[in-house]
């Protein structure tokens, strides 16, 4: 099995396309979903922040913007 760097270049810089590199691709996207599986939770959460962060910019602005009128 490739490392991902490794994948990294084959896939994009290779010209040279064969079953082993589709077999590596499909290994990789499988490796990828199940982390993200295994920590759904985790990014859920994160996303969940950001919202929050950005909404909360967004009031910081409306309030600067309130005091300035």
């Amino acid at each position: 099995m490739l490392n991902f760097v490794e994948f990294v270049v084959l896939v994009f810089l290779s010209d040279n396309l064969t079953e082993e590199l589709l077999e590596d691709h499909k290994s990789e996207i499988s490796r990828l979903r199940n982390h993200y599986d295994q920590h759904k939770d985790m990014y859920d959460k994160l996303a969940r922040r950001q919202k929050l962060w950005d909404e909360y910019l967004n009031l910081e602005v409306i309030f600067l913007c309130a005091m300035v009128l």
